[in-house]
């Protein structure tokens, strides 16, 4: 059964109200078709109601928004128009990116969003009315405003979450966390669960819980003492303790400098040093005080960079790829956050010394490291419910500002200036920790027992405003406006399809054979891939673009029936026919895919066809000899040329049928092997074909080589003098000069499970024509 069967439709919330529409419209997302249909703004998404409606072969992942069709206004990152002047005589001016309401002596033809989760929606409103009063009523409700008058928030609880529990706002939880981490909580223990509310402590910690963790010989004074002179009042407090060791890890604000800040220090770090069993005095880590303002630059480049809606914009921003991506400064950002993370587990582990994260605020670096420190170090934060209470314990309990950094709620005073038109405002610390768990991931991917897709469904649903604590800016502020709750648990957001893929079938599947080979069911708790400790990576070759959440919406760059999904569904079905022939009920199947997905499943679809791009004949020759079959149709997880749309006034025309394409796949898939390698070719080298030995259908000519041999985009003779020999595969050491050769990998940063390399050789010989090998090693 398709996916696209399954879908139902969304209803508005209650007291979502439409403000304005617009029909006759042109609606459309990057990469996809134009549809006609009539557009409605509400106070919480702009919805679009197409006259035909499409079907896909995705599942429906939201409860509350349509990925195809639903757009929530507080994820947009940018607004532009196209405007009508009076000279152009009808025809649309360029885009303006505007952040006042437009004059309504002006007549709208065409709005651009550009979304924070990297999509790209365009609405034509050429041939509808009410334009320019639409993109008004999309600008202001953009803009958040007071948590009582967001519809969304709290939507998916009962009475808006009014009764929902807030675990660390009380004595409880931090008093369970102790004894979590092996800490006496009885007379005799070192540490104290203090009630800022009860102790008359004035003024409390901005953003703290009412109850917080401190040391135990910490009189009032001193703690009244501390609070002031920290900055809003964010002294250091009691986050985690090392269970097998004795270092603890602390977080506070900067200090003020003062006469009395030598002497308040001191107290801090001997308060400290008698809770540590060994008298070890704490390793302070003062953190880059200038770090939210760089998170929020560097995402608004890869914003910039990753928002592509158009081929033409996919082709030229693919040249020099690396150099881009590496320009926005994000990857740095993130080889930041891990550097400072693996330095604190040194210092925990290595050292067995308590660590405090001082940051300027206190809410911002100081919780991301922290937080992977202890993703690092305790194996209960690498499953979902230690997720779960992470988040709850350092993002929502502490403090961190999620209605400032993501949905700019406080950014209206501080907007009196117009803002250039490169900026967003936004300053996502939230994203960069989940794209650090990403990069751990990958690297350590047998230690956690969810997937990537429960960190991008965090993300999506951070954008949405539903989620009060993800709203608000600290706990005070969710008690004032009488509202509660966090993103847990996701099937409260979230489709039952979508959620049987928040389960690691690596890590599960680990355990299943364990369990087959003591002939016992699995346990979720067992030890058997609990690691003490990780560490992350701190070279910059070891950081990878998180390109299953920033580039998902992007079709040319995510394959047909490949990636990591074919390899999940390879070990999915292995796994049950093992569960059969043991006769055991334990392997629960994972993953259900569709007969053609993209690696970029659920998000998107598998991109079928694209436009041919006209090229000059300058720019590459082709000997007479050559088909026209590309290098990327020979696989399955590659994009075919036939029955290409036309779109963007791009020309198309059909290479081969059907019957030709299956029996030449089939005879690359001898060729090759029976795994579908992925193999990227530029633009330009696309559309050369292969060579008539690639499928030569009599085997006595090339017995010797498995490799396919394809031209290579140069200027090469057009005739040549000697016959065409195919070279035996063998491994090039040659190095480019203009490129640096990277560092040897790190010690333990090991990929978790062995992976095919493709090598890629070109070979130039005088008396042959330059050739690419393929060669599976």
């Amino acid at each position: 059964m398709g996916a696209s069967k399954e879908k139902k439709t969304i209803d508005l919330l209650p007291n979502e109200i439409g403000s304005s529409s617009c029909d006759d419209v042109s609606f459309s997302m990057q990469f996809g078709e134009s549809e006609q249909g009539k557009v409605i703004c509400t106070k919480v998404r702009l919805r679009f109601i197409p006259i035909i409606l499409k079907e896909r072969d995705v599942p429906q992942r939201s409860k509350f928004f349509d990925d195809f069709y639903d757009v929530p206004l507080t994820a947009i990152a940018k607004m532009e128009v196209a405007l009508v002047r009076g000279g152009s005589r009808g025809k649309p001016d360029k885009f303006h990116r505007i952040e006042y309401s437009i004059s309504s002596m002006e007549t709208a033809s065409v709005i651009r969003l550009t979304l924070k989760d990297m999509r790209v929606v365009t609405i034509d409103l050429r041939r509808s009315q009410n334009g320019t009063h639409l993109a008004n009523q999309i600008l202001f409700f953009s803009k958040s405003g007071p948590i009582e008058k967001m519809t969304q928030v709290g939507a998916a609880m009962e009475d808006r979450g009014q009764k929902a529990k807030m675990p660390y706002n009380g004595y409880d939880a931090w008093h369970a966390e102790l004894q979590r981490c092996q800490q006496k909580t009885d007379s005799s223990s070192k540490w104290n669960i203090l009630a800022l509310h009860k102790d008359g402590l004035n003024p409390p910690g901005q953003g703290y819980p009412l109850y917080v963790v401190v040391c135990n010989i910490l009189s009032r004074q001193d703690l009244d003492r501390q609070m002031r002179h920290f900055k809003h009042g964010r002294f250091p407090i009691w986050v985690w303790s090392r269970a097998n060791g004795n270092g603890s890890l602390f977080i506070s604000a900067d200090h003020e400098h003062n006469v009395a800040t030598s002497e308040i220090l001191a107290k801090v770090q001997d308060s400290i040093a008698r809770c540590h069993p060994e008298g070890e005095k704490p390793h302070i880590l003062k953190l880059d005080s200038g770090f939210v303002a760089r998170i929020g630059k560097a995402f608004d480049n890869l914003l910039s960079l990753c928002a592509i809606d158009s081929y033409e914009q996919y082709v030229s921003r693919q040249r020099s790829w690396s150099t881009k991506v590496h320009r926005t400064g994000w990857l740095h950002a993130v080889q930041s956050c891990l550097e400072v993370t693996h330095e604190t587990v040194r210092w925990l582990i290595d050292r067995d010394r308590s660590v405090i994260l001082q940051e300027e605020d206190g809410k911002d670096l100081s919780i991301v490291v922290a937080s992977l420190v202890q993703i690092c170090c305790d194996p209960f934060y690498r499953t979902t419910t230690g997720l779960h209470q992470l988040i709850e314990k350092m993002w929502i309990a502490l403090g961190h500002p999620f209605g400032e950094r993501l949905l700019s709620t406080e950014q209206e005073k501080k907007q009196l200036t117009k803002m250039p038109s490169s900026k967003t405002g936004i300053n996502p610390t939230w994203l960069l920790f989940l794209d650090c768990i990403a990069q751990l991931h990958r690297i350590y991917t047998f230690e956690f027992t969810f997937s990537p897709h429960v960190l991008i469904a965090l993300w999506d649903l951070s954008l949405t405003g539903m989620v009060p604590s993800m709203t608000c800016n600290n706990l005070q502020e969710q008690l004032v406006a009488h509202v509660g709750g966090g993103p847990f648990p996701l099937d409260r957001y979230y489709e039952k399809s979508y959620l049987k893929m928040f389960g690691n079938v690596w890590h599960d599947s680990a355990l299943f054979i364990e369990s087959i080979k003591k002939n016992q069911p699995i346990s979720p708790h067992s030890k058997f891939l609990r690691c003490e400790s990780i560490r992350p990576p701190t070279e910059f070759c070891d950081i990878h673009l998180w390109s299953d959440c920033y580039l998902r919406w992007i079709l040319p760059a995510n394959g047909k029936n490949s990636g990591n999904l074919s390899d999940e569904q390879a070990l999915d079905e292995k796994m049950i026919e093992m569960a059969k022939k043991w006769r055991s009920t334990e392997w629960k199947k994972h993953l259900e895919l569709p007969e053609e997905y993209s690696s970029a499943y659920p998000y998107s679809i598998p991109e079928i066809s694209r436009p041919i791009m006209e090229l000059n004949d300058s720019d590459m020759r082709r000997p007479d000899d050559l088909d026209s079959i590309s290098l990327d149709s020979t696989f399955n997880n590659s994009i075919s040329f036939t029955q290409t749309p036309v779109r963007n006034n791009a020309t198309t025309e059909p290479i081969f049928d059907q019957s030709t394409l299956e029996r030449r796949n089939r005879k690359a898939a001898e060729t090759i092997g029976s795994e579908s390698p992925v193999i990227v070719m530029r633009p330009k080298e696309q559309i050369v074909g292969f060579s008539k030995y690639a499928f030569d259908e009599t085997p006595s000519r090339r017995q010797h080589s498995k490799t396919i041999e394809t031209p290579i985009l140069d200027s090469f003779p057009a005739k040549y003098e000697h016959a065409y020999q195919p070279t035996p595969a063998r491994r090039s050491n040659t190095v480019r000069s203009d490129r640096p050769i990277p560092p040897p990998r790190p010690a333990g940063l090991t990929p978790s499970r062995p992976e095919a390399i493709l090598r890629v050789h070109i070979d130039h010989h005088d008396d042959t024509s330059p050739t690419t090998r393929v060669t599976r090693f």
